[in-house]
């Protein structure tokens, strides 16, 4: 299995189909062996359902049911752990970054990185539909506060479309704890300190209103879970001093 497209999933019901006929459509025209893993973190509604009648006619696509909500990390942890493509994209289900993207990080992965990252801070970067501004300005401060915090020398660590060698994202994956929306974060801390190399590449970028991040709440919890990253590690939660390769 050559790539693992992996989708993070609660209550996709409404645009989860769109989103498989596009991924799809791309992966059929590369030609590469592929899979589609849906974590499906305790949807109420019919996500499930739909990923299982697609299933139903691609066969490798999988849904790994998750029982109960847990929070989007825990999403996407359980859901990249299922993968066995020998590359791993993560993306959202809304496709907020195009998948025509993907060209755009697959270079790089011939160039000795385990892990290429879409970037919407640096320089080549398109942001089609921007955000609120007060949304803006929350997400770059928590950037800056996520690299100063965690010595990682990422600039965008939320952007949802993230690209790992099988190897190194289960060896990340087996090691995070965050369940919420600090999880890119921890991710890229962990990926860090175990000395995988990380490449940010621009990408297109599109704002979704439908967004699930609630700004006040989710933010501060974010915020807050930085500092459990940092206790995490001097606690030797992570087990960061263990072989990685």
């Amino acid at each position: 299995m050559e790539l693992s497209v992996v989708i993070p999933a609660y209550n996709e019901e409404k645009r989860l189909g769109r989103t498989f006929d596009v991924i799809i459509d791309f992966l059929q025209r590369t030609k590469r062996e592929w899979e589609i893993v849906v974590h499906d973190d305790g949807s109420r509604d019919g996500t499930a359902a739909l990923v299982q009648r697609f299933a139903a006619k691609f066969p490798t696509i999988r849904l790994n049911p998750g029982g109960v909500n847990h929070g989007k990390g825990y999403a996407v942890k359980h859901g990249m752990l299922q993968a066995r493509g020998q590359w791993c994209l993560l993306t959202d289900a809304d496709l907020s970054t195009p998948m025509e993207e993907f060209d755009k990080l697959w270079p790089w992965t011939q160039q000795g990185f385990e892990i290429v990252i879409g970037s919407r801070k640096i320089q080549g970067a398109q942001i089609e539909v921007k955000q609120p501004w007060l949304r803006q300005r929350m997400g770059l401060a928590y950037s800056y506060l996520s690299k100063w915090f965690l010595a990682t020398p990422v600039l965008d660590f939320t952007c949802g479309f993230k690209l790992f060698r099988g190897d190194a994202a289960q060896a990340i994956f087996r090691r995070s704890l965050i369940e919420r929306w600090g999880y890119d974060s921890e991710v890229l801390f962990i990926a860090h300190r175990l000395g995988y190399r990380i490449k940010e590449v621009p990408v297109v970028w599109r704002h979704d209103a439908e967004t699930k991040v609630r700004l006040g709440s989710d933010v501060l919890s974010s915020a807050r879970e930085l500092l459990a990253i940092r206790r995490n590690a001097f606690a030797g939660r992570y087990n960061l001093t263990a072989p990685s390769r």
